[in-house]
């Protein structure tokens, strides 16, 4: 499968999250991975209201919608072996603690082996 992997890269409050998600609202299926509970909570919510439907997983919560054809979970949650068109990976570090950096682009270096994407948009700070 051929990839696109498209990294938007800025200072906080630059708008990469924004793109980030509008490229995985237009996708039919698609994936968004981040560091923390709330913030996948957020995006969860926030897509719904657009009226995508989102399957919410982290490691305290499961949230199915009806007919869900998106997700939002928690980087150690998430499916490398979920087909999607687009993988939205927020809050990549590019220097960090070992621990950081690894959790949060285990979705990125995973995707390039193993999950099913044909886009992925990696948030870098």
């Amino acid at each position: 499968m051929r990839r696109t992997v498209v990294a938007h890269l800025g200072p906080t409050n630059s708008g990469k999250t924004h793109a980030a998600l509008q490229a995985l609202r237009a996708a039919p299926r698609g994936v968004y991975c981040g560091p923390l509970r709330l913030l996948a909570a957020e995006v969860a919510e926030r897509l719904s209201e657009q009226g995508v439907a989102v399957r919410l997983v982290t490691g305290q919560e499961v949230r199915d919608a009806p007919g869900a054809t998106h997700v939002a979970c928690t980087v150690e949650m998430a499916s490398v072996s979920e087909r999607v068109e687009v993988r939205a990976v927020t809050r990549v570090l590019r220097s960090a603690p070992r621990d950081s950096a690894c959790c949060n682009a285990q979705p990125v270096l995973q995707s390039r082996s193993g999950t099913l994407a044909r886009g992925i948009s990696c948030c870098i700070y």
